[in-house]
């Protein structure tokens, strides 16, 4: 994985090493962690607390789209629906917010503009 990495250039040498971290370390692993939480507070309210905070955290990015956060908040939300009305979406020029919408034989042409000031 770590040829890949660097053959692809894909920038994920962090990843990789917390993942390493947990081969050699179980007590790092999600697994891990959850059966100490179940053991101190009960598997109910271990889960329900679980529950809770993934669900806040859902609620603060229900906006963003994963991958496209260096894109205007209204170009990711756009986008983003588009993808759950399967629409194909393509980004002409990213620092300008310009994106192509495709379905079937129509394409529209989209150029989100934001005042930075």
């Amino acid at each position: 994985m770590q040829q890949i990495n660097e053959i692809l250039e894909l920038g994920q040498e962090t990843v990789l090493e917390h993942v390493r971290r947990r081969v050699k370390d179980y007590t790092l692993t999600y697994a891990y962690q959850i059966v100490e939480k179940v053991k101190k507070e009960g598997y109910i309210k271990a889960n329900l607390e679980l529950a809770k905070q993934y669900k806040n955290e859902a609620y603060k990015n229900r906006f963003k789209f994963e991958g496209y956060e260096t894109l205007e908040l209204s170009t990711q939300i756009l986008m983003k629906e588009a993808v759950k009305r399967g629409i194909k979406v393509e980004i002409l020029d990213e620092s300008e917010n310009f994106i192509a919408l495709k379905k079937g034989r129509y394409i529209e042409y989209i150029k989100q503009f934001w005042d930075r000031y």
